[in-house]
């Protein structure tokens, strides 16, 4: 009975460290570029976003530690789109995006691009509606890319979209409602993807939504995180959660609506939400790049938005486990184990 006691507590522990990394070259400062974890290349792809001098068209790549820019020309410049990495393309996958004008007069793009190695071919320019801050992650279970919501010429969409077999197919299926600045990735353990927040207006969410690939289901969270849009979210393979870091939430003064830039980290087990003690001051953000290298256990995280500031840093989240070190103390009548500042206690039974 103690052994099992202790190795469900050593189970629940974990330690967590945001990590400033500073390499020699990175990418120019920039908010709302497009990021996802290439896994046959081994490296993170970063492309695009609003920099201070315009919205961009670059490609880079980061490997241990270090930032690459990519000889390669590719998808028109752009900001606010969606890129993941397709397992059954084996190649990057990205859909969307607006050149970054910010009033109505932006303009938005609908077309579908892979990078395989360092080239980047056009897919598709038919499927959803040309849009921005959408929701777009990759079921690797059914082999296919689920796009939700975003911004397009008629508004705040709540449509859902597949990319399967290299075709658009839309899904006639009820779920969140519209709106923009959401985010979803995949829960690999449970087999389905997980959404949540985003905005509509000056409503911010904090609903978790599930989707099986077919039909999409609220989630009941005990405890969540504050309403916010514009968020990273990425999938913990090693640790088996899904990871939500920063955002952007607003709050009233009188009738004046203001808004808050998060640094706050989460973590989803699949049926609840919890607020992580992570080490390391990671700075509020909105708009931020992400990922997940699996190889190295490590988050991944650029640049951004805070306030009116564009960001150029990077950062790793490492995430481990920890087991608790015990020693059991001799004693007749009872089993007391130390471990690292608690004390187990239990009465032995006389046969």
């Amino acid at each position: 009975m103690a052994a099992a006691l202790l190795l469900a507590i050593s189970a629940l522990s974990a330690t967590h460290h945001w990590l400033d990394v500073e390499p020699n070259e990175v990418p120019r400062a920039r908010a709302g570029a497009m990021a996802a974890y290439d896994v046959v290349g081994d490296r993170w792809v970063v492309f695009g976003g609003i920099t201070l001098l315009g919205v961009a068209a670059d490609s880079w790549s980061y490997t241990d530690a270090s930032w690459q820019r990519l000889d390669t020309l590719g998808p028109t410049a752009r900001t606010y789109g969606g890129l993941i990495y397709d397992d059954d393309q084996e190649a990057l996958l990205l859909f969307g995006g607006a050149d970054g004008s910010g009033d109505i007069s932006a303009t938005l793009f609908g077309d579908t691009w892979s990078l395989h190695d360092d080239t980047w071919e056009i897919q598709s320019t038919s499927g959803p509606s040309a849009r921005e801050l959408f929701a777009f992650a990759y079921d690797s279970h059914r082999h296919q890319a689920v796009l939700f919501g975003g911004l397009d010429d008629q508004g705040p969409s709540a449509e859902t979209w597949l990319w399967l077999d290299g075709v658009w197919q839309w899904v006639d299926a009820s779920g969140p409602s519209a709106r923009t600045g959401a985010a979803m990735t995949f829960d690999a353990v449970r087999g389905e993807l997980v959404l949540f927040g985003g905005h509509l207006g000056a409503l911010y969410y904090d609903d978790t939504w599930l989707f099986d690939g077919a039909t999409w289901r609220p989630a009941a969270p005990s405890e969540r995180p504050t309403a916010r849009a514009m968020h990273a979210f990425f999938y913990d393979s090693h640790r088996e959660r899904a990871l939500l870091v920063g955002g952007v939430s607003n709050y009233y003064t009188g009738t004046v609506e203001l808004h808050r830039d998060l640094a706050d980290t989460w973590e989803w087990d699949g049926s609840d939400w919890r607020a992580l003690d992570v080490d390391g001051k990671l700075p509020a953000r909105r708009l931020a790049a992400t990922g997940y290298d699996s190889g190295r256990r490590r988050g991944l995280l650029f640049g951004g938005l805070t306030g009116n500031e564009l960001r150029a840093d990077t950062w790793e989240l490492a995430s481990e486990r920890s087991h608790l070190s015990c020693a059991q103390v001799a004693n007749p009548t009872a089993a007391i184990f130390v471990c690292v500042g608690w004390v187990f206690w239990f009465k032995r039974r006389h046969q």
